[in-house]
Protein backbone atom coordinates (compact mmCIF):
# COMPACT_ATOMS: atom_id res chain seq x y z
CA UNK A 1 0.00 0.00 0.00
CA UNK A 2 1.13 3.58 -0.49
CA UNK A 3 2.45 5.68 2.37
CA UNK A 4 -0.16 6.91 4.81
CA UNK A 5 -0.56 10.68 4.41
CA UNK A 6 -0.05 12.67 7.61
CA UNK A 7 -3.10 14.02 9.41
CA UNK A 8 -3.30 17.56 10.70
CA UNK A 9 -2.95 17.81 14.50
CA UNK A 10 -2.13 14.11 14.82
CA UNK A 11 0.08 11.27 13.67
CA UNK A 12 -0.10 7.82 12.10
CA UNK A 13 1.94 4.64 12.29
CA UNK A 14 1.88 1.39 10.33
CA UNK A 15 2.46 -2.13 11.64
CA UNK A 16 4.40 -3.71 10.06
CA UNK A 17 6.36 -0.82 8.57
CA UNK A 18 6.51 -2.60 5.19
CA UNK A 19 2.87 -1.63 4.41
CA UNK A 20 2.13 -5.14 3.11
CA UNK A 21 -1.36 -6.60 2.67
CA UNK A 22 -3.16 -6.78 6.04
CA UNK A 23 -0.84 -4.15 7.55
CA UNK A 24 -2.70 -1.85 9.93
CA UNK A 25 -2.32 1.92 10.05
CA UNK A 26 -3.18 3.50 13.39
CA UNK A 27 -4.04 7.18 13.85
CA UNK A 28 -3.76 9.25 17.02
CA UNK A 29 -4.45 12.91 17.73
CA UNK A 30 -2.34 15.44 19.59
CA UNK A 31 -3.32 16.51 23.10
CA UNK A 32 -6.38 18.75 23.00
CA UNK A 33 -7.74 17.10 19.83
CA UNK A 34 -10.26 14.27 19.34
CA UNK A 35 -10.27 11.67 16.58
CA UNK A 36 -13.29 11.77 14.26
CA UNK A 37 -13.56 8.63 12.12
CA UNK A 38 -11.87 5.24 12.35
CA UNK A 39 -8.62 5.03 14.32
CA UNK A 40 -7.31 2.23 12.06
CA UNK A 41 -7.15 1.37 8.35
CA UNK A 42 -6.06 -1.91 6.77
CA UNK A 43 -3.96 -2.46 3.64
CA UNK A 44 -6.28 -4.38 1.30
CA UNK A 45 -5.43 -6.93 -1.40
CA UNK A 46 -5.85 -4.31 -4.15
CA UNK A 47 -3.04 -2.29 -2.50
CA UNK A 48 -5.26 0.48 -1.17
CA UNK A 49 -6.04 1.46 2.41
CA UNK A 50 -9.53 0.68 3.69
CA UNK A 51 -11.93 3.53 4.43
CA UNK A 52 -11.06 7.19 4.65
CA UNK A 53 -8.49 8.82 6.89
CA UNK A 54 -9.87 10.28 10.12
CA UNK A 55 -9.47 13.91 11.15
CA UNK A 56 -8.37 15.44 14.44
CA UNK A 57 -10.70 18.16 15.68
CA UNK A 58 -10.04 20.46 18.59
CA UNK A 59 -11.72 19.08 21.69
CA UNK A 60 -14.61 21.17 22.88
CA UNK A 61 -14.89 19.72 26.35
CA UNK A 62 -17.61 21.41 28.41
CA UNK A 63 -16.60 22.88 31.78
CA UNK A 64 -18.84 24.28 34.53
CA UNK A 65 -17.84 27.34 36.53
CA UNK A 66 -16.83 27.46 40.18
CA UNK A 67 -19.87 27.54 42.45
CA UNK A 68 -20.22 30.24 45.11
CA UNK A 69 -19.31 28.97 48.56
CA UNK A 70 -22.36 29.29 50.81
CA UNK A 71 -22.14 31.43 53.94
CA UNK A 72 -21.34 29.09 56.84
CA UNK A 73 -20.53 26.22 54.50
CA UNK A 74 -18.23 24.85 51.83
CA UNK A 75 -18.38 23.18 48.43
CA UNK A 76 -16.12 20.39 47.11
CA UNK A 77 -15.84 18.81 43.66
CA UNK A 78 -15.15 15.17 42.77
CA UNK A 79 -13.04 16.42 39.82
CA UNK A 80 -10.90 19.55 39.72
CA UNK A 81 -11.63 19.96 35.99
CA UNK A 82 -15.38 20.50 36.62
CA UNK A 83 -16.25 18.79 33.31
CA UNK A 84 -19.63 17.20 32.44
CA UNK A 85 -20.59 14.67 35.11
CA UNK A 86 -18.56 16.28 37.90
CA UNK A 87 -20.46 16.29 41.19
CA UNK A 88 -20.26 19.27 43.55
CA UNK A 89 -21.14 18.53 47.18
CA UNK A 90 -22.13 21.17 49.72
CA UNK A 91 -21.49 20.83 53.43
CA UNK A 92 -22.67 23.22 56.10
CA UNK A 93 -20.30 24.13 58.95
CA UNK A 94 -20.78 22.57 62.41
CA UNK A 95 -23.93 23.90 64.04
CA UNK A 96 -25.50 24.83 60.69
CA UNK A 97 -27.93 22.88 58.50
CA UNK A 98 -29.00 23.06 54.89
CA UNK A 99 -32.35 24.86 54.82
CA UNK A 100 -32.63 25.27 51.04
CA UNK A 101 -31.01 23.96 47.87
CA UNK A 102 -29.50 20.66 46.78
CA UNK A 103 -26.75 18.87 48.73
CA UNK A 104 -25.25 17.65 45.42
CA UNK A 105 -25.21 19.33 42.02
CA UNK A 106 -23.92 17.89 38.72
CA UNK A 107 -22.13 19.65 35.86
CA UNK A 108 -24.45 19.27 32.86
CA UNK A 109 -23.85 19.18 29.09
CA UNK A 110 -24.87 22.86 28.77
CA UNK A 111 -22.07 23.99 31.12
CA UNK A 112 -24.48 24.75 33.96
CA UNK A 113 -24.90 23.08 37.35
CA UNK A 114 -28.07 21.12 38.09
CA UNK A 115 -30.20 22.02 41.10
CA UNK A 116 -30.02 25.00 43.41
CA UNK A 117 -27.32 26.34 45.74
CA UNK A 118 -27.39 25.46 49.43
CA UNK A 119 -28.31 27.89 52.18
CA UNK A 120 -26.81 27.05 55.58
CA UNK A 121 -28.58 28.33 58.69
CA UNK A 122 -28.47 27.67 62.46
Amino acid sequence: CPSIPPILNGSSSVDPMTRTIDAIATYTCNHGYSLVGNATRTCLSHKQWSGNPPVCERSTEVHCGILNTPANGQVTYDSETRTVGTVATYQCNAGYTNVAGDQERTCEQNGLWSGLPVSCSQ
